[in-house]
């Protein structure tokens, strides 16, 4: 999927119960961040690499219709998602976001 006028392709892969946007190019570091988060019932976590923040915030067609078919195609269907995304948020004093 080309995405945000870039090169690279975007890929949306499952990390455990969270989902990960990121370029196919780069390096899987937040499938790794993303599966070490905490399952949440009712509500799946959609973390973007910041490879991927141009497909985002360009709202890419392919992009969400790809995280579509992951949320609500797949089981166990939930109702709300929570959206981590590189670069956006102010770290906490810990260094967590």
């Amino acid at each position: 999927m080309r995405a945000g006028g870039s090169e690279d392709a975007i890929v949306v892969e499952r990390a455990e119960s969270a989902l990960v946007v990121r370029s196919a190019q780069t390096d899987a570091a937040a499938v790794g961040f993303a599966a070490a988060l905490p399952d949440e019932p009712e509500r799946t976590t959609v973390v973007v690499d910041a490879s991927a923040a141009g497909a985002l915030h360009a709202l890419d067609d392919r992009l969400l219709a790809r995280l579509r078919d992951l949320l609500y195609d797949e089981s166990p269907r939930r109702r709300e998602v929570r959206l981590v995304a590189a670069r956006t948020g102010r770290p906490g004093s810990s260094g967590t976001p």
